[in-house]
């Protein structure tokens, strides 16, 4: 069955349920985006999942991240891939619980060496086999020494080997097989992990031995369906796909028509060319084949073997074309035009869409992919072929579109009747209304039918992107996304007489439970954890046949499995147990126990999978194990379908003292006058009419029932049942039930007020209301804290006193008061916390609540608690002395400047887990130590500025993996280490000025964000001009590019060079609004945004000097000093004399102080400042043009590459000496 294939191999690959197989996929290129919570692990699976199988799909994801891949499951005979039963898993063939029953598991887990060795070669083939998988003893089994000492006990046996499987060598491979397969996907249960230079030379050791043996190139059953294929399979799993490139070409160069014959050298080829696919994960393979032109020989020549166009091995032939394509990839290898010679001269020889087709195919998708479709003539080949392959498009109605290849009129007129006659079918037995669950938007399937399996294998995987391994496929997507298409892919069945789309209704049954039955998308329903697949498979094979199903009817009579075995099933145990026995779980729970059906129902449409397994769990349970067992030997298989009553909605709700109604109907045709009596089960209601008739003639009309509510004293809210009992007609003791929802008008409750507040050491006092006054006292309860949390807010359970937890409002009256105690507890705290106290409604039952169920009690903190800051706390001494680090964990705010006295150790801060910003300069620290910031994971701004630190130890930053901001200047520090920032992936502001060192060649070990933005404070609606000069000071880089722009204005690119700068320029009327949202104790900025082409690396020059910049931007009246030293380098470290004048005084003045070049703006316009060095014989002038803007506010996010060491230090000049936060060659204009 489709979905079982499908939804298998995206379910057990994705651990979160992700969409990509059972969903919509959208391949696309190589840099196609997959979503963010995918792991390359889990890409790389999906697609490994999809090429074990043989499917054409090549239009993945870029590996480029990847260098390790996962193990592959059992291989699948290639000549069987259709009829082969893929679980759920790994791709094994499931086996019948009788036989899993007689597998010692166990025995993996608690023998060892030698005992372990012997039990793995006499224990049968298929309880190995469960140990990928199903087997709870598998961690314990491929401990790293048990890995080991397999592998080596298998190296003798290999040297021995005679061909034959007589040692059952093969099951030690296949053991060692399953270790890399676990360790992939539960590694962290295993004691080791990959790469292990242990177990790789073990296993190597195996394996060399195994092809140096004389019978490793054995042409024979015995040794090819056996040891071989396994030890093939291994090669790729232990990923020594580049050790074993000779022996691959070998065999794939020795395939010829008698070689076909053998059926077992067809896997080893097949296994050889996985093996191929997968070594381009692994770089050693990569380039060990870019100069192998013997290997594009085999592989062309493979593909061009005319010999095996249609016969059953013509899929090598396609599978060499397609792995000859794949190193097509590699543009700058030596072997790419040969690669291409052979791509060419294989679409040459074979037709798209004639002889060779599948060749073609499969060789043509991999070199769209991969390389240049133009040098090809194959751009857009895909469409084309859509096109002509599926021409046929049908409209059976507004919701289903049928696109096929080969169906006439009358069967399009057929498959649209199998599809109307099995939506209404659905609709009336799950009594769906025809309202989807939420979220839902899949109005329209579209139904895709190839003329058989073979042209379904051919064209599906490429046009759909899914495994064709199955009868059909239902692909859902995203259900909530109104742009998705829910398609089911099927073909025709050619070897029945009618020629029938096979699986057409079990598949619509899928796409009609999950728009109108289960929320969310297939990973949503968390197969592998939440029982729901005898559900989904045993309701589309339910409703699809009916109570016609003999083979699992009989399969019931012999059989002895309970009903509560068959909950839990999964899709790796098989056909059989999945759709045989699901089938008859969905029939007896729709036919004995309905209303539990709609109690899962209820759960499904809400989206509640953990609710729908309590109830499974504890409310089924075993509690029908004796009925099912009896039910089984009832049941028949007939055409008939079962008798039901149909009530619509089957929940109702009502108001106090007025009416609602329901319909009912029957599901099937009576054999004669049917009745239903209705009973009331509770109080509260009553039903007009009782009873209601149908008779054979009129038994598909509804009849309507109205339910009357009684309006009562009390205020209690009623739920009865409405229980329904047929008789006559062939529906003797059918019944159902309507569950109705009584809302009683009941008087509310609630606080007076939604605050209060006290100080620490008084008294809070809240005041709760009722809504009218009663003739009996009513006593409530209520509860400190949200969901019984005493911590809630962040107030504790130290800050208060429990009260007396319940009220009581006297008889006559509508108020009471509470009072709850507030401590003065001396903890530093902030200037204020605040208390949860919410009502405890299950103690007020007749009540509804009102306005304020909850009150909040706002803290006003003690003395200790009101001081500004830290440190004046610790300084402060008396009551709050005794305060510690742990007392602070989760401050925002700390500072401990100038009070650590030069001492700060590891160890020192932990437990500051919510600190976001530390305070530590001016403390004469010498050095951080390593670890020192390990706890404080949510830290952000760190600033160890103004202290000794004269050298960094190795990774003093670790745990602080979020810092945003880090200040080390003002220190000692001369040099810095190389990977000192190792894993600060988020900083963007690092300031190193006033250091003997700076300014560093910094190696920085993260990586630039491609874009960052620039948030000017101009007036909104302002005209605006901003000029962007982007350069590289000193030393040498790669080139990049720049535009800017703001709204819909785009500058044209720039292209940066070594030494070179570039203006871009935009400029608009009307400025657009900036948010000026407060964040932390800077504002928050989003305005004209900078996008960067390319990473820019910078390494400074071998002075360690900078260009001098000869312009200079400043905001009007804002001083501006410039070191003499950095505009006049000397080399000889002689005295200078300095002079400085101002072309335009007006603009700006200039005069020398202290070593400095002092400029003072005035006014906004451009001066010419001339500055004179004069030494004994020697004078220079340097004139700057300086440009006086009006004071502009700005934000700029800047973030640095590796090794922007240049860049990075005349952001931070710029950053001192200034006082303004603007970035090096960035100037604003403002008129």
């Amino acid at each position: 069955r489709s979905i079982a294939r499908s939804r298998a191999t995206a379910g057990v690959v994705l651990a979160s349920g992700c969409h990509v197989l059972a969903g919509n996929p959208a391949w696309a290129g190589e840099d196609h985006a997959w979503p963010a919570d995918i792991t390359p692990e889990q890409v790389m699976a999906v697609e490994d999942k999809l090429r074990i199988i043989g499917v054409s799909q090549d239009k993945g994801v870029s590996r480029s991240r990847r260098t390790r891949q996962a193990p592959p499951p059992r291989l699948l005979d290639p000549k069987e891939r259709r009829v082969f039963d893929v679980a759920f898993s790994h791709g094994h063939a499931a086996h019948a619980l009788s036989e899993e029953e007689e597998c010692d598991d166990e025995a993996f887990a608690t023998k060892t060496g030698d005992a372990l060795v012997e039990h793995i070669r006499t224990t049968p083939f298929r309880c190995t086999d469960r140990l990928f998988s199903t087997a709870a003893s598998r961690f314990a089994a491929f401990r790293k020494q048990n890995m080991i000492d397999v592998a080596e006990a298998t190296t003798p046996l290999a040297t021995a080997y005679d061909g034959t499987n007589s040692s059952n060598i093969r099951e030690l491979f296949l053991f060692l097989r399953a270790g890399f397969f676990v360790e992939f996907y539960e590694g962290d249960e295993l004691d080791w992990s990959e790469p292990d230079d242990d177990i790789a030379a073990a296993i190597v050791g195996a394996l060399d031995a195994f092809t140096d043996n004389a019978h490793f190139y054995d042409e024979t059953e015995a040794h090819c369906a056996h040891a071989l294929s396994e030890a093939v399979t291994l090669m790729d799993s232990s990923v020594q796909n580049a050790r074993y490139l000779p022996e691959a070409k070998s065999w794939l160069e020795r395939w010829d028509a008698a070689l076909a014959d053998t059926e077992g050298a067809s896997r080893v080829v097949f296994g050889f060319h996985y093996l191929l696919f997968r070594g381009h994960l692994n770089q050693e393979f990569v380039d060990a084949t870019a100069e192998d032109h013997e290997l594009v020989r085999i592989l062309r020549d493979l593909a061009l073997g005319d010999w095996m166009l249609d016969a059953d091995v013509e899929y090598v032939a396609a599978d060499s074309g397609r792995e000859l394509a794949r190193f097509s990839r590699y543009h700058d290898a030596p072997i790419h035009a040969d690669v291409r010679d052979g791509i060419t001269s294989i679409l040459d020889r074979y037709d798209m869409v004639g002889e060779g087709r599948t060749i073609w195919i499969a060789t043509a998708s991999v070199a769209v992919h991969y390389d240049d479709c133009e040098v090809y003539g194959i751009c857009g080949f895909e469409a084309e072929l859509e096109a002509l392959v599926l021409s046929i498009r049908h409209e059976c109605s507004d919701s289903v579109t049928i696109r096929a290849q080969d169906l006439d009129a009358a069967e399009l007129d057929e498959a649209c009747a199998v599809l109307a006659d099995g939506e209404r079918y659905f609709h009336i037995r799950l009594r769906t209304e025809r309202t989807p669950v939420a979220d839902d938007r899949n109005s329209a399937l579209e139904v895709v039918v190839f003329a058989d399996s073979t042209e379904y294998e051919t064209y599906s995987g490429l046009f759909f992107g899914n495994d064709t391994n199955n009868g059909g496929i239902y692909l859902e997507g995203d259900p909530s996304d109104p742009e998705n298409t829910a398609r089911f892919i099927a073909y025709v069945a050619t070897w029945l007489e009618d020629r029938p789309v096979w699986n057409l209704a079990h598949e619509q049954v899928h796409y009609l439970d999950g728009r109108f039955n289960m929320r969310g998308g297939f990973r949503d329903y968390r197969i592998n954890t939440h029982h729901t697949v005898w559900w989904l498979e045993g309701l589309a094979e339910y409703v699809s046949l009916g109570n016609d199903n003999p083979a699992a009817v009989d399969l019931g009579r012999d059989g002895d499995l309970k009903l509560s075995e068959i909950f839990p099933v999964l899709y790796s145990d098989g056909t059989t147990l999945v759709y045989r026995w699901g089938y008859l779980a969905v029939r007896f729970m729709f036919e004995r126990h309905r209303d539990d059906v709609d109690t899962m129902l209820d759960f499904f449409e809400d989206g509640d999978y953990d609710g729908y397994l309590d109830h499974l769990r504890d409310g089924v349970g075993t509690a029908y194990d004796a009925e099912w067992q009896t039910w089984l030997l009832d049941v028949a298989s007939t055409e008939d379908d079962t008798p039901d009553l149909i009530e619509l909605p089957r929940r109702l709700s009502v108001d106090e003292g007025s009416s609602s109604s329901y319909r009912i109907s029957l599901a099937v045709a009576p054999s004669a006058d049917v009745e239903v009596d209705i009973a009331v089960d509770g109080a509260g209601v009553r039903v007009v009419p009782d009873r209601v008739a149908f008779s054979p003639q009129d038994w598909d009309s509804a009849k309507t029932v109205q339910v009357d509510a009684y309006d009562d004293d009390n205020a209690v809210h009623e739920t009865p049942t409405l229980v329904h009992t047929a008789s006559g007609g062939g529906y003797d003791h059918v019944r159902a039930l309507v569950a109705v929802a009584v809302r009683d008008a009941a008087p509310e409750i609630s606080f007076v007020d939604a605050t209060a507040s006290a100080a620490e050491g008084g008294t809070a006092v809240l005041r709760v209301a009722i809504e009218r006054s009663l003739e009996s006292a009513t006593t409530f309860g209520y509860r400190l804290g949200r969901d019984d949390d005493p911590a809630t807010f962040d107030a504790d359970a130290d800050d208060h006193g429990s009260g007396d937890d319940e009220g009581t409002i006297p008889a006559g009256e509508t108020e009471a008061r509470i009072e709850i105690p507030i401590h003065d507890d001396d903890e530093i705290e902030p200037a204020r916390e605040i208390l949860a106290v919410s009502l405890d409604l299950a103690t007020v039952p007749d009540f509804a609540p009102g306005r304020n169920p909850r009150a909040a009690v706002v803290i006003e903190e003690g003395v200790c608690d009101r001081t500004p800051g830290v440190q004046d706390a610790l300084r402060a001494g008396g009551p709050c002395e005794a305060v510690t680090v742990a007392d602070l964990a989760d401050q925002y705010y700390l500072s401990l400047a100038g009070l650590l006295d030069g001492r700060l150790q590891t160890g020192d801060l932990q437990g500051l887990t919510g600190v976001i910003d530390i305070r530590l300069y001016d403390n004469g620290l010498a050095t951080l130590p390593p670890g020192a910031f390990a706890d404080m994971g949510k830290l952000r701004y760190l600033y160890v500025n103004d202290n000794e630190i004269g050298e960094l130890q190795a990774n003093p930053f670790d745990g602080a993996g979020n810092l945003q901001n880090l200040q080390l200047n003002d220190n000692n520090l001369s040099q810095l280490p190389a990977e000192v920032f190792l894993g600060l992936g988020g900083l963007n502001r690092l300031e190193l000025q006033d250091n003997p060192g700076a300014p560093f060649t910094v190696t920085l070990e993260w990586s630039r964000l491609r874009d960052f933005s620039v948030a000017a404070g101009v007036r909104e609606g302002a005209p605006f001009d901003m000029r962007a000069d982007v350069s590289v000071a000193g030393g040498t880089s790669s080139a990049d590019s720049v535009t800017v722009s703001a709204g819909a204005i785009t500058s044209d690119p720039v292209t940066i060079t070594p030494d070179g700068s570039g203006p871009v320029r935009v400029a608009f009327a009307s400025v657009p609004a900036v948010p000026d949202d407060e964040c932390h104790d800077v504002p928050c900025f989003q305005g004209v945004e900078a996008a960067v082409g390319g990473d820019l690396v910078i390494v400074g020059d071998a002075g360690g000097f900078a260009r001098v910049p000869t312009s200079y931007t400043l905001p009007a009246a804002v001083e501006r000093r410039i070191a003499l030293a950095d505009l006049f380098p000397d080399i000889a470290a002689s005295a200078l004399g300095y002079s400085a004048t101002s072309g335009d005084p007006s603009i700006t003045e200039a005069y020398i102080e202290d070593g400095m070049l002092v400029l003072s703006p005035t006014c906004a316009g451009a001066a010419v400042v001339s500055v004179t060095a004069n030494e004994p014989g020697v004078s220079t002038i340097l004139d700057l043009s300086v440009t006086i803007v009006e004071p502009v506010r700005m934000s700029i996010p800047y973030f640095p590459t590796a090794s922007d060491s240049a860049g990075l230090q005349g952001l931070m000049r710029v950053v001192n000496r200034s006082g303004h936060a603007t970035t090096l060659g960035i100037d604003v204009l403002a008129d």
